[in-house]
């Protein structure tokens, strides 16, 4: 097991303890949801529910965005909208964190900003008295769509 697998079975025991103490079920559909959005790098909930249906061939989408939804409520995911029209979701790293997303193929990571926190304190002491979320995105290009849509000249540099 390498020591990314160790943190996301830590991640998703976390997860099914904070369902069941909230007095959630825990399906085996559930338990796959959980899993295959934590396999994978901020995945759309159609990525999920494809990922899912290999199991469990009768789980509905509307099975997968209820999950997702209801771990959002609860503090333990992030929907995060995307420029592929998808959202996608990011239950590794529920905490206040920076997003990168590509404007041309929606890709999706995560951003270690370290003035992030600072950031967030400082907007709740001038916002007087509002709940602020903590939430940040950067758009841009990721490096394969900045590369396809450099001039050709540009391109044959990079390589």
């Amino acid at each position: 097991m390498c020591p990314g697998d160790k943190t996301q079975t830590r991640r998703i025991d976390e997860i099914l303890e904070k369902v069941r103490a909230s007095g959630g079920r825990v399906t085996p559909q559930r338990v796959a949801i959980i899993k295959a959005a934590i396999a994978s790098d901020h995945p759309s909930v159609e990525q999920v529910y494809q990922a899912v249906r290999v199991e469990f061939p009768m789980t509905s989408l509307a099975t997968v965005y209820k999950t997702l939804s209801m771990l959002q409520e609860m503090g333990q995911a992030v929907s995060l909208g995307s420029s592929d029209d998808a959202l996608h979701y990011d239950l590794l790293t529920p905490d206040p964190h920076a997003h990168a997303l590509c404007l041309r193929c929606g890709r999706v990571r995560d951003l270690p900003v370290s003035t992030l926190p600072d950031m967030v304190s400082e907007a709740s002491e001038v916002a007087d008295g509002w709940r602020l979320t903590r939430r940040i995105d950067f758009w841009g290009l990721c490096d394969d769509c900045a590369h396809e849509a450099a001039p050709a000249e540009d391109r044959t540099e990079r390589a």
